[in-house]
């Protein structure tokens, strides 16, 4: 009888420790980002994300160089991309986040 009264009295213990771990596990997850790093400049990421010179963009630098991440890219924007390099020609730059190379950007090869 001893060893299931020990088992009760811990049951709401680990209940309250798991409960515990959620909320602040809530409260420090900051959702889909990526650190860019120190790497490049926020006008350096600017131009290599946007290689026409003068053209519109809508890259903001995130503050605390966390870019969230949100929607995804459909068939038709991979397919046909929106953006133009400085050549003219259509295409979809994009960046990685590798543990070797930091923070990299190119052009989408399909």
């Amino acid at each position: 009888m001893l060893q299931k009264s020990r088992l009760m009295k811990a049951a709401p213990q680990t209940g309250l420790h798991s409960w515990l771990w959620r909320q602040r596990s809530r409260n420090a997850f900051e959702g889909n980002v990526v650190d860019l790093g120190s790497k490049f400049s926020p006008l350096e990421l600017a131009e290599m994300f946007y290689p026409v010179a003068g053209g519109a963009t809508t890259f903001k630098y995130p503050v605390g160089r966390k870019l969230k991440i949100f929607g995804c890219a459909t068939k038709e924007d991979l397919a046909v991309p929106a953006e133009f390099d400085n050549e003219g020609e259509r295409c979809l730059m994009v960046g990685k986040d590798g543990n070797t190379t930091d923070l990299t950007v190119g052009r989408y090869a399909g």
